[in-house]
């Protein structure tokens, strides 16, 4: 599986539509998309605020001899914007702009004849225009196309893209009064390792999604569409307690030797138990022999030691005390039911171990190649798990849309139960949440329609030892391809925080929700 996040530019719209909610329903917005590739981004852009959609045209006037760099552009009705820095420096007579200028036009006329189709070029003017391509590397020609709509006097000019580098998208913001860019892949090779399927637009496609959208369109809902919510609403698997049936699991599991279980948060007593759940499962009837944990190899070793009447502890609380890097209510536990070994898995440290059953955060084991991250360069154990053994392990992950949570405001801080915030629009968790179900499993292998509908890019909630629901989408959230993330989901719409060991005054005040007193 490649390190893109997009499925294609349709996919890459429907997202960034989503960082423009806004905008959505009003009556002064219109969407320009950059041909060829920029109108399927555009057209659903469009779609999803209920804007008009049309295409703006820009083309390049290269300098006499060094055509490559930019010394003018000619844009969509009729605008010529020069750099006299370039015509100056390198003394272009004029007559060599007009040549270039009549050039291109004649091209750009041709464009605009095959586009539009006899449709007269929109007015701007006291508009909010939004510019969408389908992502940016120098970003010249949007450079271009802003200096030109600047002529026809809008009101106001937002940059909207997928994918371009951090460094350009701050560059645009001199030019533009709003910039929107969706992803800043570092480092940034291509516009085209942001997506699956990149190939080129063709002319009809952007006629025909012109065509499209030429008809009044009201304005789409942030909310997931029912077509989505009823797929997934059929495809679900019941589940008690936040653990599939013994069938349904071993179907699941099948012959891999590796069950990744991953967490949507630290502190939710759900994840706990079911985790726990699972393993004790598997290690009956399948066979499994160890777990390993999100914890240092040292400390873990100690409780293996202990579980396996080893050791010198006399009780679970003494093995427990190596654990001193991590809060205490985040401390595994003893189960007499079975003896296999408990191992530390050190993801911030040193020791690369490969064990049966696996826990730690989703973010630790969701394939990190479905998810933004992969852009930033970064991997985690999912994605090496999945790359040397493919079809020997399972990777489970855990949401949840509300509830409580046992987290800290800061890393040292003391255990505090917070409330969690219901999931964020156009997220994994509140399309989950619509669903309507308790809890509930979706297994994508053998669920066709719900992988297709979670394998486009979605925010995901994650939250560890530290809750900030103050920046909650700037500290919590990723965008990620479930479907691709993960194996199968397990979804527990309301959670509960788990109870630390050591009990304080502050965790059992809690924090009160924003309806509180009032019951909703």
């Amino acid at each position: 599986m490649p390190d893109l996040l997009f499925r294609d530019r349709r996919d890459a719209g429907r997202f960034l539509a989503g960082l423009l909610e806004e905008y959505r329903g009003r009556t002064d917005v219109i969407v320009l998309g950059l041909p060829r590739g920029g109108v399927p981004v555009a057209y659903e852009v469009a779609t999803a605020l209920g804007a008009p959609l049309d295409v703006f045209l820009v083309r390049k006037l290269g300098a006499p001899g060094r055509e490559e760099l930019a010394m003018g552009a000619i844009a969509s009705g009729g605008v010529m914007v020069i750099n006299d820095d370039v015509v100056r420096g390198l003394a272009i007579a004029p007559e060599a702009i007009h040549h270039a200028a009549e050039r291109e036009g004649r091209e750009l006329v041709r464009r605009e004849q095959a586009y539009r189709e006899g449709r007269p070029f929109p007015a701007v003017a006291g508009k909010v225009v939004i510019v969408v391509d389908d992502g940016l590397a120098t970003g010249s020609s949007m450079r271009a196309a802003i200096e030109a709509l600047r002529s026809l006097r809008p009101a106001r000019i937002v940059v909207a893209v997928p994918a371009a580098p951090q460094s350009t998208c701050r560059e645009l913001t001199a030019l533009a009064d709003e910039v929107v860019c969706a992803t800043t892949p570092s480092p940034f090779f291509a516009v085209g390792s942001s997506y699956w399927n990149f190939t080129q637009t063709t002319d009809e496609e952007v006629r025909d999604l012109l065509r499209a959208a030429s008809g009044s369109r009201p304005a789409a809902g942030t909310a997931p569409g029912p077509t989505e919510v009823a797929v997934i609403r059929a495809e679900a698997i019941p589940v008690e307690e936040g653990t599939p049936a013994d069938q349904v699991l071993f179907d699941l599991v099948g012959d891999a030797r590796l069950v990744l279980i991953g967490e949507a948060s630290h502190g939710t007593s759900e994840f706990y138990a079911a985790r726990a759940e699972i393993p004790r499962r598997l290690i009956e009837d399948r066979g499994f022999g160890a777990v390993a944990a999100e914890a240092d190899w040292p400390d873990a070793y100690r409780v293996n030691r202990y579980v396996r009447d080893g050791g010198d502890d006399a009780t679970a609380e003494e093995a427990l005390r190596g654990f001193e890097r991590f809060p205490t209510w985040m401390r595994p536990g003893r189960d007499e039911r079975a003896k296999a070994g408990f191992y530390g898995l050190d993801l911030y440290g040193l020791y690369r171990s490969l064990h049966e059953v696996v826990w730690a955060h989703n973010s630790h084991l969701g394939d990190a190649r479905a998810t933004e991250t992969a852009a930033r360069g970064e991997l985690n154990v999912g994605q090496l798990v999945r790359e040397r053994h493919p079809a020997d392990c399972r990777l489970i992950g855990f949401t949840t849309y509300t509830g409580t949570v046992t987290a800290a405001s800061d890393w040292e801080g003391p255990a505090e139960r917070e409330w969690v915030r219901p999931a964020l629009a156009d997220s994994v968790e509140e399309l989950l949440h619509e669903v309507g179900e308790k809890e509930f499993m979706l297994r994508f292998g053998a669920a066709s329609g719900s992988a297709d509908a979670l394998r486009s890019a979605r925010l995901e909630r994650a939250i560890g030892v530290i809750y900030r629901p103050e920046t909650e989408r700037q500290s919590h959230y990723f965008r990620a391809r479930l479907a691709d993330q993960f194996d199968a989901v397990i979804h527990i719409d309301e959670t509960r925080a788990v109870e630390p060991l050591e009990r304080t005054a502050r965790w059992q005040e809690g924090e009160a929700p924003e309806t509180y007193p009032f019951a909703v």
